[in-house]
């Protein structure tokens, strides 16, 4: 009796352990899709800082495409500017011409979302503490 009791508390647990990790993933992917549509639209570089110095560009816009595209349009310089992007949890990976770039989501809301690293796109070697903050244009 003491076995079967023991099997049926073993098989409660385990359920219960599936259960969670089901609803975490599902949390988890929520929560990917609600990031993931936010920031589709127009962006334009509103600060730049790198360790600490401001460094930022002016007139650059970023397109994020809802199909996972994207356009850098550097004060009206779009070519050889295309990209891809993915958002797992909080990672941020652009993949454009020169490689990829992972960034750390920090904050995102309707109108701004600000995103951290060590490089920046187009740069080969990490650069130190990457501060990036975008304003929604579109």
């Amino acid at each position: 009796m003491k076995r079967k009791s023991f099997l049926i508390m073993c098989f409660v647990a385990l359920a219960s352990f599936v259960a969670l990790s089901c609803d975490e993933k599902e949390n988890n992917n929520e929560e990917n899709n609600t990031n993931s549509e936010a920031i589709v639209g127009t962006w334009m570089v509103k600060q730049v800082l790198v360790n600490g110095e401001e460094m930022t560009p002016e007139n650059m816009l970023i397109i994020m495409n809802s199909d996972g595209t994207g356009l850098l349009n550097d004060n009206g310089e779009t070519e050889n500017n295309g990209f891809t992007w993915t958002l797992k949890g909080d990672q941020l990976t652009i993949t454009h011409r020169h490689g990829s770039t992972a960034y750390t989501l920090r904050q995102i809301d309707e109108n701004e979302f600000t995103i951290t690293g060590d490089t920046m796109p187009g740069f080969d070697q990490p650069l130190g503490e990457v501060i990036i903050d975008l304003e929604r244009v579109r």
